[in-house]
């Protein structure tokens, strides 16, 4: 087969190739699409890990990083093919500005619930160890909530949270270090995905093209028989 031919040759099998490592790495060896998050505090930042394998994760939330309680986290809508599922260590809030207050299961003192804490300062502690719920009081307010919500406006955010008889999802607002923890955790979350994005890439790198990769590669070992074997014929 001289240059010619093998040119035509590779440009025929080029897209069945780059087809059959298509489905090869869709059908057979699926890289895993999502992924349970965990974040904890890191001295004045966050850390965080996605875990893929289900073993792993409930090994690193129950004990290596045991915590008295965990909250899930939304950033909103996440873009292309991967998803994960975020959860994040205990974290206390104080001098929370509370923006609105909308009830899930509302009390018969809803109204006066609404009016004690709309436009208020209260302590929000996002997680709920031991099954703590909310209390109000006109010198101290304490909202234990389940759940993070990032906001469009800079500094706002949305929880659920709990209290006897009642649970609301309350919009608040965070200024200084406690916008600023919010912020470090948004920005742990986006670089663990950045990094899961990459590994995603490189996995589509080397497998799409696998069987074109093989393909060369029997090329080249071809040609090296062929050149030993004219080397040895003509001594």
């Amino acid at each position: 087969m001289n240059l010619r031919q093998y040119a035509r040759l590779t440009l025929v099998s080029f897209i069945p190739l780059l087809l059959i490592g298509f489905v090869v790495a869709t059908f057979l060896l699926p890289y895993p699409k999502f992924a349970n998050m965990l974040c904890r505090p890191y001295f004045q930042e966050a850390d965080c890990v996605a875990f893929t394998d289900d073993a792993d994760y409930e090994l690193v939330k129950k004990r290596t990083w045991a915590a008295d309680a965990w909250f899930d986290v939304w950033t909103g809508k996440q873009e292309g093919f991967l998803g994960d599922f975020v959860e994040a260590q205990y974290r206390l809030f104080p001098e929370a500005e509370i923006a609105e207050v909308y009830f899930m299961a509302a009390p018969d003192d809803a109204a006066s619930i609404k009016q004690s804490l709309e436009g208020k300062s209260a302590t929000i502690h996002l997680g709920i160890p031991d099954g703590q719920r909310s209390t109000i009081s006109a010198a101290y307010t304490k909202l234990f909530c389940n759940g993070l919500h990032f906001r469009d406006a800079v500094g706002e955010y949305m929880s659920a949270c709990f209290g006897d008889g009642w649970s609301a999802n309350v919009i608040y607002r965070l200024t200084g270090e406690g916008q600023q923890t919010l912020d470090h955790l948004l920005s742990a979350i986006n670089e663990e995905r950045a990094e899961r994005q990459l590994e995603y890439n490189l996995y589509r790198l080397v497998t799409y093209p696998l069987f074109i990769y093989l393909f060369f590669f029997i090329s080249f070992l071809s040609l090296l028989c062929v050149k030993a074997v004219r080397f040895v014929r003509n001594g």
